[in-house]
């Protein structure tokens, strides 16, 4: 752990969302079905924040809410941040046999103009606890 993480303003946590974090939700829901997930921004090892995040449209209980990690640093540049994202599902939501325990994703936002760039989202497989920065 780090203690150059922070928690950035909630619009920077909101672009984050919304650009990185969403669309893997949203192909995970094609894949797995419907969940609901709850993101939480982290620094070190204290949550900061968190909130529900889930497309279904049905009702599905807030407290089997799969877990999502955010945690944020500083980059080279005055006007950007780092970001890194990580999912540690239960292994009940687990389709059978597969192994798949969540994914893995990182990138930076411009702070200026909330511009995301990302890298490519990971899946894992029996990862069933929380790695931090890579």
């Amino acid at each position: 752990m780090s203690s150059e993480e922070f928690l950035p303003t909630n619009e920077i946590i909101e672009a984050i969302i919304k650009n990185s974090i969403n669309p893997i939700l949203i192909q995970l829901e094609n894949d797995i079905g419907e969940l609901k997930y709850r993101c939480s921004v982290y620094v070190d090892d204290n949550e900061m924040s968190s909130q529900i995040l889930g497309f279904s449209k049905t009702d599905i209980s807030n407290e089997n809410s799969q877990p999502i990690r955010l945690r944020f640093r500083p980059a080279f540049s005055a006007n950007q941040l780092k970001f890194q994202v990580q999912a540690v599902f239960s292994q009940d939501v687990s389709p059978q046999g597969t192994g798949f325990s969540g994914f893995w994703t990182k990138g930076k936002i411009n702070t200026d103009n909330f511009i995301v760039k990302k890298s490519p989202w990971v899946a894992q497989y029996n990862v069933w606890k929380w790695r931090g920065w890579k």
